[in-house]
């Protein structure tokens, strides 16, 4: 039914509509003239058409309110701006034009969430790069003391071969990168495309350590890759694997400790302390990890 009585509808209700195909721009365009502000917010969630608008990915919309005045770092009654909103939604477009006009990349909401937060812990690895281009700062950290990079790797963001973080950080080899991830509750049996899990890459990287890190921590030594391979069987069909060999025919990997291993169970005062290097890469992850263009 039409609107009649502008003091019973606004703006805000037409932008929460769940149906988004009936939208209609128009009406927007139709209420703007008669808002006493456009920064006018919701009496209990403290958002204003703007936060709505970059929450749902209207950028026209968005546009209008902006041309009429909106101010791009009005906060919500969580500190969220609706820069916030947009990068924990994905809407890049809108992100983009909330940085053009003028909002602060590096505001905090009040969990200490900044937008580059929301963006790594959803993977959108364009809108990392848009705000660091735009001098987000990495190294903030939320109340938790969870920097953009740890969000990106404690989601589990995977390319586009479902190579997770662990993945990755196991084939290269990394092994401060490994206890960190295994740290933050990293999946240790996660399979990419190939069927392989971490502990198949640790073993292809040949490195004794990351495997026995694994195995202490819960891996399933006995899954099977799309080439119907065991961890045991990859490291047995390759040389110089004598010590890895070893371990994954140990059923207890806690009492195989010579000079060469040391205890690999991650602590729990560990967990804040350790920083993950420079070999984790995924796309959101390296991004965030690269210096922003010039």
């Amino acid at each position: 039914s039409c609107v009649t009585d502008s003091s019973d509808q606004s703006i805000h209700t037409y932008l929460e509509q769940k149906d988004f195909q009936s939208f209609k721009e128009g009406v927007v365009r139709l209420l703007l003239p008669r808002l006493v502000s456009v920064d006018e917010q919701e009496e209990t969630s403290g958002r204003t058409s703007l936060h709505m608008a970059c929450m749902y990915g209207y950028l026209n919309i968005a546009k209008l309110l902006l041309a009429k005045g909106a101010d791009p770092n009005m906060t919500d009654s969580d500190q969220a701006t609706a820069l916030h909103l947009a990068a924990e939604e994905g809407h890049f477009r809108v992100a983009r034009l909330l940085v053009t006009k003028g909002a602060d990349v590096n505001r905090v909401n009040g969990s200490n969430y900044s937008a580059l937060h929301f963006a790594a812990l959803r993977g959108c690895t364009g809108i990392c790069r848009l705000l660091l281009n735009h001098g987000a700062n990495p190294n903030f950290t939320t109340n938790q003391k969870w920097t953009p990079m740890h969000l990106a790797a404690l989601k589990g963001s995977m390319d586009d071969g479902s190579w997770t973080p662990l993945h990755l950080a196991c084939n290269k080899g990394a092994f401060p990168s490994t206890l960190q991830l295994i740290a933050k509750h990293a999946d240790v049996n996660a399979q990419n495309n190939s069927k392989d899990t971490p502990l198949h890459l640790a073993v292809q990287a040949g490195s004794a350590p990351i495997v026995k890190a694994l195995l202490m921590n819960g891996v399933e030594k006995h899954a099977i890759n799309s080439r119907g391979q065991t961890a045991l069987a990859l490291a047995q069909q390759q040389q110089n694997n004598e010590d890895i060999v070893q371990l994954l025919n140990t059923e207890n990997v806690k009492n195989v400790m010579t000079d060469k291993y040391i205890r690999m169970e991650v602590k729990e005062e560990e967990k804040e302390e350790k920083s993950i290097d420079f070999p984790v890469l995924i796309p959101c992850l390296s991004i965030l990890l690269l210096p922003p263009l010039l």
